[in-house]
């Protein structure tokens, strides 16, 4: 079996009970809160993140295999949302003393995201 197949199935596998979660939670909050603001996308991105940082605090005491960590981070997290992702690079930058860095990373994937979500729509609209 080639080396990577294990790491390759962890992802995926993870990723897909990601998706479903997250399916899952979108269809409960509209129920619970209405359709009219995207509570789904906010407590996915909180409830990402926590589990992202839980799982990468829990790391460094007591290391996860490789093929559990790609389960549980890249695979769950990653198929959940990459907010989580997304939140977790900022405040390692800043931890390791790259503020300005940590900055642009912020501000760059807010506005830049932003600007590429209304480029696309704009395209999609005019194509």
């Amino acid at each position: 079996m080639p080396k990577i197949l294990l790491p390759l199935l962890a992802v995926m596998f993870g990723g897909g009970v990601g998706s479903v979660l997250r399916f899952g939670l979108g269809l409960w909050s509209v129920k619970v809160f209405g359709a009219d603001f995207p509570v789904a996308t906010l407590l996915i991105n909180w409830v990402g993140s926590l589990l992202l940082g839980l799982l990468l605090g829990l790391n460094e005491g007591v290391p996860f295999s490789l093929n559990t960590r790609l389960l549980l981070t890249t695979g769950l997290c990653g198929g959940f949302t990459t907010f989580s992702t997304f939140s977790v690079e900022a405040l390692v930058l800043y931890e390791r003393g790259a503020v300005g860095l940590g900055w642009i990373y912020l501000l760059g994937t807010v506005v830049g995201g932003l600007g590429c979500a209304w480029t696309g729509l704009t395209l999609g609209r005019v194509l």
